[in-house]
């Protein structure tokens, strides 16, 4: 998973995959168009984050162990602060 695709797991983020998740099984939207759209939605929470946002958070976490992957540990770190993220 890539950095970016964190703000997926916001609440807007999982909002719109379920609408687009039930407009592609409704025949509105194709596959791919409902793809194109999250990423776009990637790329401009991504945007609106670096140059609407003021204010800069520092989190520090002791992690228990480090996995061999990388992605594994930002996961276990983004399972813990999952609930205490609010856009």
């Amino acid at each position: 998973m890539a950095t970016f695709e964190l703000y997926r797991r916001s609440t807007i983020g999982m909002c719109l995959t379920e609408t687009l998740d039930e407009m592609v099984s409704n025949g509105i939207l194709s596959p791919e168009l409902a793809i194109q759209v999250l990423v776009q939605f990637d790329k401009s929470m991504t945007e609106a984050l670096e140059t609407q946002v003021k204010s800069k958070v520092t989190i520090k976490v002791k992690v228990p162990s480090v996995g061999f992957d990388s992605n594994s540990c930002i996961s276990c770190v983004m399972d813990r602060f999952d609930s205490h993220i609010l856009l």
